[in-house]
């Protein structure tokens, strides 16, 4: 995994390579624990099972844009609540820019708006399943300086995979309203939430699958302290594996480690897809104790967990939830999981 510290942290990249994909994602904790989302802009959405069947025929001179995908998860004590994940073509989305930096991307009803230290977010989709159409609304508020990590130890080179760390240290207030489709004057469920957020981007030139085996992330954000944690297994002969934890307070980096050490505690779910239970991430520095018993989301090739944190960090406790995932990127190889994929998205 690469390390990229561009002078603006939002940019897009214009992949042109069969397999590419780029997203920005975006997470959220209520300020009581309630309520906590998950939005993921796709310009290139390299789960779409269009673009995998592609990909597995051979096909050439594919154009990533036509698999952007947008997906929004609200949950509400562990448990998933509202959820759309649609497709959509290259022709569907539009990017604007304002002196050479890029101010919105949208894509179909939906768009992110930056503007320095903050972005706002807005989503409408569809259910697939439930008959309900969504409107939301996020404004992210980034506390942290992006030139707080300019000095960054990078990861490798050399690897076609990249991630900025945009705004891990966030607050955010959400509006979402929520009314059956058939009634577009219906009455209209509205939440309103304020809390600790996440942002980061992510891109690649190549199919996650192609030389991945494995990516395990996770992120614990309080007050003005954020820790990140990466472990990516690769393929041999690719690439060492990538391991990083990232500590920073206010404005200041105070861990930064490219050879942290992580103990699992491993089990299964019901695709058989292993998953660290418990993990322990132990630098020269810190012991990082993290429980995933929680599951939010639990799938045939990824899992995302609403997990428990504690450490120490100078002599200052910290505790509380966070966001990980487990993402195993050979099982989109799998094309009998493709059905099961598919019932999910919606295109448009």
């Amino acid at each position: 995994m690469n390390i990229t510290l561009t002078e603006n942290p939002h940019d897009i990249r214009p992949l042109n390579d069969s397999g590419a994909y780029q997203w920005w994602y975006f997470d959220g904790i209520s300020d009581y624990g309630d309520y906590t989302f998950v939005v993921i802009i796709f310009s290139s959405f390299p789960f779409s099972v269009e673009y995998l069947k592609k990909l597995m025929h051979g096909e050439e001179k594919l154009n990533p844009l036509d698999f952007a995908a947008v997906n929004f998860n609200l949950y509400k004590e562990g448990k998933i609540v509202n959820y759309f994940l649609n497709e959509y073509h290259s022709d569907r989305i539009n990017i604007t820019k304002k002196n050479d930096e890029v101010h919105s991307i949208k894509i179909g009803l939906n768009s992110i708006n930056f503007a320095d230290d903050s972005v706002n977010i807005k989503i409408k989709g569809k259910e697939k399943w439930k008959k309900r159409v969504i409107n939301a609304e996020f404004d992210f508020k980034i506390k942290t300086n992006p030139k707080t990590f300019d000095n960054l130890k990078n990861g490798q080179h050399h690897v076609y995979h990249y991630w900025t760390p945009a705004g891990i240290n966030s607050s955010f207030s959400s509006r979402i309203k929520i009314r059956r489709s058939e009634d577009q004057f219906s009455p209209r469920k509205k939440i309103l939430f304020d809390g600790s957020g996440y942002y980061d981007r992510n891109w690649g030139t190549e199919p996650m699958y192609e030389n991945i085996l494995d990516w395990k992330w996770g992120r614990f954000v309080k007050k003005d302290l954020s820790l990140v944690f990466f472990d990516i297994t690769y393929k041999n002969g690719y690439a060492p594996n990538f391991k990083k934890l990232i500590i920073s307070k206010g404005d200041k980096i105070i861990i930064d480690s490219n050879s942290p050490e992580f103990e699992y505690h491993n089990s299964k779910n019901y695709w058989r897809l292993q998953y660290p239970k418990k993990i322990q991430i132990i630098s020269d520095e810190i012991s990082v104790h993290i429980n995933n018993e929680q599951k939010i989301d639990n799938g045939p090739f990824y899992i995302r967990f609403k997990p428990e944190f504690s450490f120490s960090v100078n002599g200052e406790k910290f505790s509380g939830t966070g966001i990980s995932e487990v993402i195993k990127p050979q099982n989109l190889k799998r094309t009998w999981l493709y059905p099961f994929i598919k019932m999910r998205i919606s295109r448009h």
